[in-house]
């Protein structure tokens, strides 16, 4: 009876299942089930720094210990919403041929691409000063100027007002602040510093920058009168850079940057480039 029993298939089936039960719950113990929410250092270092896109983990760990408990708490308690949330879409197929969130995806993989340490670079001169010789035409400024002016309204006999304010020799003396009280109101400002030839053409129209440009630098000095086109102005010309590309010692350090942007985006580019030849890709266009 026994060996009959012994010799039935459906005996070993039920056995081969149970030694499989067994050694898959054996082999699942360190496995969390779906229904379960596993909150731990590492899970919420990473949720803190998915929230704040900035992944250095170094820095979250430090944070993440001196925050006190009742934000620790609150940040527990986001994290558990945002999985039970993520959790339940999943289940909905929400995730199902939905193109924003695949968008989302896509710029998430991005950004882990995209960690990049400028502090472990190291920027070699030559490149920089290569890079800058090939770049040069996105270093290019304009001209621009400092400058204040006393303004005479046009009309109103404003050149023989001009020139008879700037006949007293203390007002060719006049201070920058001083000269504030004196003239006509304009429409815009009195005082200049570092603006573009075309802003201040808006201002003045392109007559009175021309003029401007043939000025020299004179800080003791009050330059005029010049015409615009809303009158006369004495103008006293503190400062102005010709339009060019300034040397690369005096923009070193933005250079210097933008030539490590370069290489983060080579570097994210040819992460990229290598993700894709684990692929096969098939045509059928």
């Amino acid at each position: 009876m026994l060996k009959k029993i012994i010799r039935e298939p459906l005996i070993h089936f039920l056995v081969a299942g149970f030694f499989l039960f067994v050694y898959f719950r054996s082999c699942s113990t360190g496995l969390v089930r779906e229904d379960t929410i596993l909150v731990n250092e590492a899970n919420i270092l990473e949720f803190m720094q998915y929230q704040s896109k900035a992944f250095q983990e170094e820095t979250f760990a430090l944070k993440l210990a001196e925050l006190p408990e009742v934000e620790k708490e609150q940040l527990v308690q986001q994290y558990i919403q945002d999985e039970v949330l993520y959790r339940e879409a999943i289940k909905l197929g929400l995730d199902q041929n939905d193109y924003v969130l695949k968008r989302r995806i896509i710029q998430k993989m991005e950004f882990i691409l995209d960690d990049f340490d400028t502090s472990e670079q190291e920027v070699v001169k030559d490149s920089i000063e290569a890079y800058f010789q090939r770049e040069q035409a996105r270093y290019f400024q304009a001209a621009n100027f400092t400058f204040a002016h006393v303004f005479f309204k046009q009309g109103q006999q404003a050149e023989a007002r001009a020139k008879a304010f700037m006949s007293d020799s203390q007002h060719q003396q006049l201070s920058v602040s001083a000269s504030l009280k004196f003239g006509d109101r304009f429409l815009y400002h009195r005082n200049y510093a570092a603006k573009e030839g075309q802003f201040l053409e808006s201002h003045f129209g392109t007559e009175f920058v021309g003029a401007l440009e043939q000025l020299k630098m004179d800080e003791t000095r009050w330059q005029g009168p010049i015409s615009s086109e809303h009158g006369l102005h004495w103008v006293k010309l503190m400062h102005k850079e010709k339009a060019g590309v300034p040397p690369l010692s005096d923009i070193q350090q933005l250079v210097g940057r933008d030539y490590l942007d370069i290489l983060r985006t080579s570097a994210k580019a040819q992460k990229i480039e290598d993700l894709i030849g684990e692929y096969t890709v098939k045509m059928n266009w």
